[in-house]
């Protein structure tokens, strides 16, 4: 069929129209080779992190744990559960360190675990992930806990991200 009409319009003189629609595939040619070149260059296969039911489950079983032990105030416990990630040093998850350790010690001493339930989790890659926990104290106020899990070498560890008591 193409070639039919390639051939009636080149008998018909009309040789504009022949180059239009060359320019024309070309250009839709083009631009489809464009798409998916740039699609492919925006994912990396390298920096993404597949998340299964049980990466799911072992998150929510430290924060769970760290939750258990604050509630139960038993704050050293729930202190050791944390972890820090500096990552100008190294991206493996270590202890915190005394000061850490204290600031995040005297915050569950300040704000007593009466109740709490996890209301989001969102997984980007192995060092950016967020979990929300709402905790209501024994003070009466309720407040926001923001975990930050962080996956190494295919085992989860529990960072502090922050506190929102609004």
């Amino acid at each position: 069929r193409g070639v039919f009409c390639t051939a009636f319009l080149y008998k018909r003189g009309n040789m504009k129209l022949i180059y239009i629609i060359a320019i024309l595939i070309g250009a839709v040619s083009y631009s489809c080779n464009g798409k998916q070149k740039s699609e492919q260059t925006k994912t990396n296969p390298a920096s993404e992190m597949y998340l299964t039911a049980q990466d799911t489950a072992a998150v929510k079983q430290l924060v769970n744990l760290f939750m258990r032990h604050a509630k139960a105030h038993h704050i050293d416990s729930a202190v050791g559960i944390l972890r820090h990630v500096d990552r100008s040093v190294s991206t493996k998850p270590v202890l915190l360190n005394e000061a850490a350790c204290m600031k995040a010690g005297a915050m569950l001493n300040k704000y007593p675990v009466l109740d709490y339930f996890l209301s989001d989790m969102a997984f980007y890659n192995a060092y950016h992930n967020e979990v929300l926990c709402h905790v209501k104290t024994t003070n009466g106020i309720t407040i926001k806990l923001r975990f930050a899990p962080v996956r190494y070498l295919g085992r989860w560890s529990l960072c502090l991200k922050g506190i929102d008591n609004k």
